[in-house]
């Protein structure tokens, strides 16, 4: 018999750090998101199919978002990184390489910047 609708609450806010532990320890390249803790503690019969369908749509959401925000610092940290061999690792007598540098680092702050719109 599937738990209640109260019991499904209680139940997610008790099991979700055990079951977000037991995703991180199952390893694999897998992100632990929200909505796979949700999947796995409606596999283990701890909320009813109501309460699943009631949350998931906010955890989507917010997966999303994280998603977003994960992108953004990777873009951030990658053209950091090719700024900074920019300035130390091409001599001054490369201007070619610089100009193409430089535009490839525009390049990426600009995507910065446009996705930032959409967040």
């Amino acid at each position: 018999m599937p738990p209640s609708y109260i019991q499904s609450s209680e139940n997610y806010v008790y099991f979700y750090d055990s079951i977000k532990n037991e995703l991180i320890n199952e390893g694999g390249f897998q992100k632990v998101s929200r909505v796979r803790i949700l999947n796995r503690l409606l596999e283990k019969g701890l909320i009813n199919f109501d309460y699943h369908n009631y949350i998931l749509k906010d955890s989507i959401l917010k997966d999303k978002k994280d998603y977003k925000y994960d992108l953004l610092n990777s873009l951030l940290v990658s053209s950091s990184i090719l700024l900074f061999a920019l300035i130390v690792f091409i001599p001054q007598e490369s201007i070619f390489i610089r100009i193409l540098f430089s535009i490839y680092i525009f390049t990426i702050y600009l995507l910065i910047l446009i996705y930032l719109r959409f967040i």
